[in-house]
């Protein structure tokens, strides 16, 4: 009995610490993050783009091909580095303001014109055994 009312504490203090796990778990927050279904309509086109903040003759979904991308308006990739410096950016180490939406390839957009500005046209075999004869 003892053993019991240990583990019981043991856990309890367990989901005290762990409050991003319990709050996760118990609110389903993941569901905020998901696109909506895609619009058919052109009212659902409307409320899709005032969603993400796009004036309507600018947004363009992703074709409804069963990826999952709903709603979701496909944005051009331009990375923070081609972006204006001195403009007064909510977020400057990024260069993006609140509420902005990114690209959906938002890790590639950022790493494509490194890859363009450093290497230029150097093959990805080159770029392989350039970093393996660096390091070892």
């Amino acid at each position: 009995m003892n053993s019991i009312i240990k583990s019981a504490k043991l856990s309890n203090t367990w989901l005290k610490n762990n409050a991003i796990l319990v709050t996760a778990v118990r609110n389903h927050w993941n569901k905020d993050y998901k696109p909506g279904p895609y619009p058919k309509t052109e009212a659902e086109r409307v409320a899709a783009a005032d969603k993400y903040g796009l004036h309507p003759s600018e947004y363009k979904p992703y074709p409804d091909d069963g990826q999952g991308c709903g709603d979701y308006p496909n944005l051009p990739m331009v990375s923070g580095d081609s972006k204006d410096p001195f403009y007064p950016w909510d977020n400057p180490e990024l260069k993006r303001n609140f509420n902005e939406p990114v690209c959906s390839n938002g890790k590639t957009e950022l790493q494509l014109e490194h890859i363009e500005q450093f290497c230029g046209s150097a093959h990805l075999y080159q770029l392989v055994e350039a970093s393996l004869i660096f390091y070892f």
